[in-house]
């Protein structure tokens, strides 16, 4: 239910579920960060109600859970309270930046999605330092450089990071990300062309997942909207919809998605930013 984008509905089955009954949250305790906790601010969140989803926060404390972390830093980003966030963030210091960047990254993207650019760009620069200073590499820290770096406008050094992804082995749909991006990034229309023909082949073959679909139509999404064609991109974007499963539901999967970034004050975009039920 909260994939399909409805929220309420998906709460109403929380409610008569209940903690103690969740078998994914363990131990059930205010102390404990589990999925019930996780779904229910969701819930909160795909509504826009996000003092309850804060409120969820301070009642399951528990800071050293990533889930605890992106739905505070999501809350406090979403009601503009810029200076928790940045504490929020500061906070995880210690810990391992490959273990921290994506869920940081994540509520840069929020702050961004909310009207706070200084602030997510703040998020983004200082994730990205520790990304370029630490040890290792490979294809999760190249993503999180072009991520940071996009926050930060920076086109040139997300090409460079974009570049690294295409040349690697990871998983197929993210090398074609990493193209198409790199095509929009280029104004190349012809190799955009190309790889939105080779996602459209893919995501129309019988029996694939709802998610991998819907992945590769809203990356299919992501082109048009690169190059500022609104219509063809939120056609796009109600077929992933109609034909795909999202994250969370496309009320929050579109809404905090900085690769749509171009279509907001959009009408017919804006209207697939609201919860079904």
């Amino acid at each position: 239910l909260q994939h399909s984008n409805q929220p309420r509905a998906a709460r109403k089955v929380l409610s008569g579920l209940g903690p103690g009954l969740d078998p994914g949250a363990g131990d059930a305790s205010d102390e404990g960060w589990g999925a019930y906790p996780w779904w229910l601010a969701a819930s909160h969140h795909m509504l826009a109600e996000y003092q309850a989803e804060i409120e969820i926060t301070d009642r399951w404390r528990d800071s050293s859970s990533a889930g605890w972390l992106v739905t505070r830093g999501r809350a406090l980003a979403a009601l503009g309270r810029e200076p928790e966030v940045l504490q929020l963030i500061q906070s995880l210091g210690a810990r391992s930046i490959d273990s921290v960047a994506t869920r940081s990254l994540a509520i840069a993207d929020e702050l961004a999605a909310h009207g706070r650019p200084v602030a997510a760009a703040a998020v983004a620069e200082s994730i990205l330092v520790r990304l370029e200073l630490g040890p290792g590499g490979g294809t999760g820290r190249a993503r999180n450089i072009a991520w940071a770096n996009r926050l930060l406008e920076r086109k040139d050094q997300e090409r460079l990071a974009l570049e690294q992804i295409a040349r690697s082995d990871a998983d197929p749909l993210t090398v074609l990300e990493a193209q198409a991006r790199i095509a929009v990034l280029l104004a190349d229309t012809t190799q955009a062309q190309r790889i939105d023909s080779i996602l459209a082949e893919q995501s129309g073959r019988p029996l694939r997942g709802p998610m991998i679909r819907g992945a590769q139509i809203v990356a299919r999404a992501h082109i048009a909207a690169g190059f500022g064609r609104r219509e063809q991109a939120v056609a796009l974007l109600q077929e992933a919809i109609t034909r795909g499963m999202l994250p969370l539901g496309s009320s929050h999967a579109y809404h905090a998605d900085l690769l749509l970034a171009p279509l907001r004050g959009y009408p017919p975009f804006e209207a697939l930013l609201k919860p079904d039920n």
